[in-house]
Formats: structure tokens, sequence, C-alpha cells
């Protein structure tokens, strides 16, 4: 004979694992037959069972119909807030029916003999909460899960069928099993199940998993207390790990006595909008999902009105040496709509040269006079009125110009600058954005500062060249570059076929003895013609070739000028002084100048040592007495050095003065009025440095600059003086990795 009981188990999930639960009390005899002593035992996701009779378990609820006369979710239920249950009555007879909330505590029952149709079952309102209900009629009874949202207006969707039985068969049955529901004081329900017969075995049992519970959320904007917030803003919050919605309320009290909006969500934000200015308002938000309702929020606070001022960040109060075109940069409020910026020549602004009127936080200005003081502010503007006006700045600008003359990948290394008749300067450069053997490129500047206009041409195939070039000016204004390819590793030449080496460009090969070409420097001889020296890294050789036509195409003369074999040089900087004769200086164990002893360098030449454990980033110009005077870096000291030569060969009768602490990558020009100028690096803090020399030998009175104050620039800079006197920068910025030039307002560049 099968035994039939009804059985509805409630468990808290935290309360099952390894313990023996008596189910007396809760299991009811429905066919009269009796079962004392049951015990059934949860162990992980187990169930066994000890009895003196045979038989097996089956769990209901799932998605096998519960029964014939009883199929799954028969009732159809749906809850209406402020009313009650709606449910269907499949046939005539006594229905009871029951809430319990999420801690097993009755909310409402009744029980009424009802005949087939619809039928509403009146609870009254509940409040805000997970919720089982149970409907029972002769037939069976099933159980059902349904979340409250908001009393009165709003639920969850329709109420969720949990399990059910079938052996009720009397009305003693179903109110035996409400009561079975009530007396549990469950916490979650587990399962609802039937006991068709019962064996000592273990079967697997599918539990529902106890819902984790959900945090509050928490705000990100506005920020608690925020004050100059628009009439109408989006509300922002993080979103809830296991939550599906959030419902937020806006009120114009702590308390949320009465709401201004109350409303559910399914993302991280709401907009609250026609918000009163001047009115202070608190908002909160609760995360939800089909099983759980989380705590609300602290209740964070805003006030309406005008935004606040912002805070200007760029540049800094008092900021001197300010280049053009520059960079404005400030805050901005919550939701603001615009900002106005002015820029004046007077701190009252009765007269503006810059007023206007963006969105954006930041803008670029142009058209302001070298070396002249300004003053700027900014307000702002939303839906709650336009805010105070920010505090007033003042920034001077810099009497040079800076230009990123390419900006076009990693562009810029070691250029070289040549300045034409037209006054219009010409650079060659190096593109490294295609690896180590990069591409090399020409700028024609279109002004004397290369600050518009430029045409930029890439006279040799896109890949070849390494490192370093050299540009140089012929009588005929067509440029020539000589420069090192270092996939072929050889020393070339380029002779631009026009003014811009846009097309025409015929290219030479020079040397191919070994790895050559590399530090290379190119000068235009008395004759005309190019000359070019350059190293034989294969054998530590510094070398020089004069080109035989304009083209180096025929009748090029190579000559070694020093065979010693310990020249690393970086570079081998040449000129040709008024007597025709090359002079050349390169870093080996120490600084060595070599003066030729013809045009070619092909005999007489004389070399000397004039610096130990000097000479690197040497650079080397013609003083007005015509003799050589030479920048370099001293390695052990980090100083900047300049060697002035007593003749011509730099033989005798020289001096040495240190003149500053850093001084990698130098570059020396002679202006007209005798006394050098030279650019380098700052090797402490990698800033552009110009040091105006007060004498020929750079001994006394020098005016040094930070001309560029940012990291990273400085690396390779070339220095030429422009038609106006005025000297000429091009340098590489390592971390943008642009070609910058800077065109100084005055001889000595001060900013």
């Amino acid at each position: 004979m099968v035994s039939r009981f009804f059985i509805v188990v409630f468990l808290a999930l935290s309360s099952i694992t390894g313990q023996v639960i008596d189910l007396k009390g809760v299991v009811r005899d429905t066919s009269g037959t009796g079962m004392e002593g049951v015990e059934i035992v949860l162990t992980g996701l187990g169930l066994s069972t000890t009895s003196d009779s045979e038989g097996a378990f089956r769990i209901l609820g799932s998605t096998t119909a519960l029964d014939p006369g009883l199929p799954q979710d028969a009732f159809r239920p749906s809850y209406r807030p402020g009313h009650g249950f709606t449910f269907h009555h499949p046939m005539n007879g006594y229905v009871e029916f029951c809430v319990l909330d999420v801690m097993g505590r009755e909310k409402a029952r009744r029980s009424w003999k009802l005949g087939e149709g619809n039928w509403l079952v009146p609870i009254g309102n509940l409040e805000t909460g997970v919720y089982v209900g149970a409907l029972g009629m002769r037939t069976g009874l099933q159980v059902y899960r349904f979340t409250v949202l908001k009393p009165e207006t709003e639920h969850s969707g329709i109420p969720i069928l949990l399990g059910g039985v079938t052996t009720a068969r009397s009305k003693r049955a179903v109110s035996s099993a409400l009561d079975s529901l009530i007396a549990s004081k469950a916490g979650y329900l587990i399962a609802a199940m039937e006991i068709q017969s019962y064996v000592d075995s273990t079967i697997p049992i599918t539990m529902m998993p106890s819902p984790a519970p959900l945090n509050s959320p928490r705000f990100m904007n506005p920020s608690d207390t925020s004050v100059g917030i628009p009439k109408s803003l989006g509300l922002i919050w993080n979103s809830v790990s296991g939550a599906t919605s959030y419902r937020i309320q806006v009120s114009a009290d702590s308390t949320f006595a009465s709401v201004l909006l109350d409303s559910t969500t399914v993302s991280g934000n709401a907009v609250v909008s026609n918000l009163d200015i001047g009115n202070r308002y608190f908002w909160r938000v609760r995360a939800f999902n089909a099983t759980e309702i989380g705590p609300w929020s602290a209740g964070w606070s805003f006030t309406v009105g005008p935004p606040l001022a912002p805070i200007l960040f760029h540049p800094p109060d008092g900021a001197l040496a300010v280049f053009a075109p520059h960079f404005l940069h400030w805050s901005s409020a919550t939701n603001v709509t615009s900002h106005r910026l002015q820029v004046s020549e007077d701190s009252t602004f009765s007269s503006a040269i810059i007023d206007s009127i963006m969105t954006t936080t930041s803008e670029t200005i142009t058209g302001l006079a070298p070396g002249k003081r300004y003053f700027w502010r900014v307000n702002s503007t939303h839906t709650a009125g336009t805010g105070a006006w920010s505090q007033v700045r003042r920034f001077t600008m810099s009497m040079n110009t800076l230009t990123r003359v390419d900006v076009a990948g990693r562009v810029g290394q070691w250029p070289s600058i040549v300045i034409p008749s037209d006054g219009l300067p010409v650079i060659s450069y190096y593109d490294y954005s295609n690896g180590p053997e990069g591409g090399l490129k020409v700028v024609k500047c279109g002004n004397t500062a290369c600050s518009e206009n430029n045409t930029i041409a890439t006279p040799t195939p896109a890949q070849g060249m390494s490192d370093r070039s050299s540009i140089a000016l012929p009588e005929d204004g067509l440029p020539v570059i000589s420069y090192f390819d270092g996939t072929d590793l050889d020393l070339k030449m380029v002779k631009c076929g026009n003014a811009t080496c846009t097309s025409g460009n015929s290219i030479a090969v020079l040397d191919t003895a070994g790895d050559v070409g590399g530090g290379n420097r190119i000068a235009i001889g008395a004759d005309g013609l190019p000359i070019i020296s350059y190293l034989d890294a294969t054998r530590g050789f510094v070398k020089v070739v004069k080109c035989g036509n304009s083209a180096c195409t025929s009748g090029n003369t190579k000559t070694i000028v020093d065979s010693s074999g310990t020249n690393w040089t970086i570079h081998i900087p040449i000129l040709v002084p008024s007597d025709g004769m090359p002079v050349m200086s390169f870093h080996g164990v120490a600084l060595k100048v070599v003066k030729c002893g013809n045009s070619s360098c092909s005999s007489g030449n004389t070399a000397s040592g004039l610096d130990v454990d000097a000479g690197e980033y040497s650079s080397i110009g013609i003083s007005s007495d015509g003799y050589p005077v030479i920048s370099h870096f001293n390695v052990p000291n980090h100083k900047l050095m300049v060697v002035k030569c007593g003749d011509a060969a730099c033989s005798s009768g020289n001096t040495i003065t240190s003149v500053d602490n850093g001084g990698r990558f130098s570059s020396l020009a002679v202006p007209a009025d005798g006394l050098p100028v030279i650019s380098y690096q700052d090797s402490a803090n990698q800033n552009l440095k110009v040091v105006k020399c007060g004498n020929p030998y750079c001994s006394a009175d020098n005016i040094i600059n930070t001309v560029h104050a940012s990291e990273g620039v400085g690396m390779g800079t070339f220095m030429a003086i422009s038609s106006d006197g005025l000297p000429l920068i091009g340098y590489y910025d390592s971390l943008s990795e642009d070609l910058l030039v800077m065109k100084c307002g005055r001889p000595d560049c001060v900013p």
C-alpha cells in the first residue's frame, strides 16, 4: 500500500547543512495510515530518509505537471496593490488562501466556498517586501513568491510558482497544509513535495539557493551637500552586485515623507527635472531583484542654484614665457551648458581681447603679442543661471615663438637647419615611425619662425636612413642632404630637385666600405661643392668625402683624416672658414680638432687634442677673428664646455671654459655680433636651455635661460641664425615625439 503524505519544507539555507530536521508537526497524514519517527537529513545537495517502509520521494513544482486534477500554475494568480490577489478557480468548492512574509509570519488568511471563475482575495495593503502566497482547494495546493516594490502602487510582476502538492483531498487537508506553512517559521522556501512512499536511501534534491543580501548603492554624482546644481540633472550611483533594478526617491525633506520623484530603473542613473532654484533636495536609492529588496542608501543632498565659479588650472597664476599658441584650461561644475572666457590686457577687463562662449573646458589662444602680460577669467552657465567669475589669473607671453612643426608619428630626431636667401628655413630630420631604419624628412618653412604654411617632404624611400642627416645649401639654392643608410650601412646624399625637396631628387651613394656614414655633417666648400665628414664605425676612423659635382655623382675624393681607431663620435661637425680649408671637431678619448691642409682634406691636415674625457656632442663655429669656437659636453663632470681656439688649427693659445651644468646635444652659432649663442639640453631635468655668451670665449657675462621648461625636450638641438639675426632652434620632444622649432625673439632668447 502506498502511503500518501503532504510535506512543505521551509528552511533558511544557512541552517541546513549537516543538521537533522524534525518534521513532526509539519508532516500531515492525508490517508490515515500514519507516519511517525520520520527523519530527513539535508547534507550538501543530498536528501536521505530512514523509515520502516519502502518507497521514494518525488519533488514537485518544476517542469512536471503536479497532477491531472491540478495542472501546474492552475490558479494563475496576480497581485493588485491596494486590493489583493486575483486568481482563477477551476471548479466549485472550498478555497483557502494565506500570505506569509519572508520571516514566515502570517500576513493574511481567508477561506471561502467559491464557484468556478475569476476571484479577488481582499488582503489590504502589503508593505514593501518579498512574500509567499499559498492557494489551496480540495484537489491540491500551490505556493507562489511575489514582491511588493511600492505599497499601493507597484509589484514586481506575475507571482512566481515555487511548488505545490496534489494529495490534499479535503477541506481539512487544505487547512492542515496551510497550518504547516505557518508552523514552519521559515525564512525561505526550499521545496514542496509529495511523499508517495519512502525507503532508506539518499536521492538528489534541487535546492533553491539562499539569496545573497543586496547592498545599498554608493552614490557618485552629485556629491553630498553639493551646491550650484542645475534645475535638471542626472543622478548617478554605482551598480549593486545581484541587483536587477533600482528604486530612486527625491524629496524636499530628509525624511522622504513626500517625494518629488519615486521611480524604478534598471540602470545606475536617473534624471530629475523642474527643480526650484534655491531649494535643497535629498535623494536615496535601493536595489532589488526578483527575491530581495536591499536597504535604502544614506540620503544625500544637493542645492539648486547657479554653478560655482570654475577653478583655473593652466597656466598657473603669474606664468612667464608662455608660448603662442597657448592652451587655457579650467574646471567645470555639474551639468554646465556653456562657459565664457575673457582675456584682457588689464585686470578690470574693461576691454577684452578675447570674449568667447564655449562648451569645452579649454581653449587654445593665438594672436597675443610676445612679451606682453595678459589677464584671464571664466564663468559658467546652466539651467539654474550664470555663476560668478573665477578668480583672475595673469600670464606673460614668451618673446620666443614655439611651433610643433611635425607631429605625424615619431619624428624630429637630429634636425639640421639651413637658412636660404629667402629667409625661410629648410630642416632635415629623422622619421622613426617605421623603426630604427626610418625615413628622411624635410620641411620647407612657410615663414621665418616655421609657424605656418610649411611644406613637408620625404625625399628618400620610406626607410633606410638611421638617426642622422645634415643639410647644406649650394649656390644653386637646391638643398643637399647627407645621411646614413642604416639598412645598407652606407653614406648617401640627396640632391633636391627643387627648393622644397618635393620632386626631382637624386640619391648618390658615397661610401660603402663597411659600416660608414654615422655622425655625418655636410658643408659647402669654397668651390661651391659639398664636403662631408663622417664616421667609419667598422674601424673607428673619421673620414671626409669631397664631392666632384653638386650632386656628388662623380669625381668624389674620400680621405681618412683620423685613423686612431678610437673615434666613436656621435657626430662630426665640419665648417669651411674664409681660407677655404675645412675644420672639424669630434670625440675620441678627448675632444679633437682637424684642420684640413687643402679644400678636400686630402693632405696637410693638422690634428689637435684639446680636452681629455670631453668632446661629446661637439658643435663648431667660426669666431669673428676667423678661429674656431667649439661647444661640447664634459661627460664625467656633466658640464657644458666651450673651447676658443688660439689659432686656425686650435693647436695653441686655446681657452677652455666651463659654462653651465648639463650641456648635452649642444649646437653653437656665431651671429654678426661675434658673441656665440649655444642651445643645449640640461641633462639633469631635460629642459632646453640657451646661453648667450658675454664675450667670444664665453668666459664672462653669459646670459643663460631655460627657454622650454618641459621634461624630455632639447634632444639633438640644432641652432641657426635667421635672416633677421635672431637664433632659430630645431629640437626633438622625446615625450610627444614631435619636431619642435623655436624662433627667438631676442639675441639672447630670453623668454
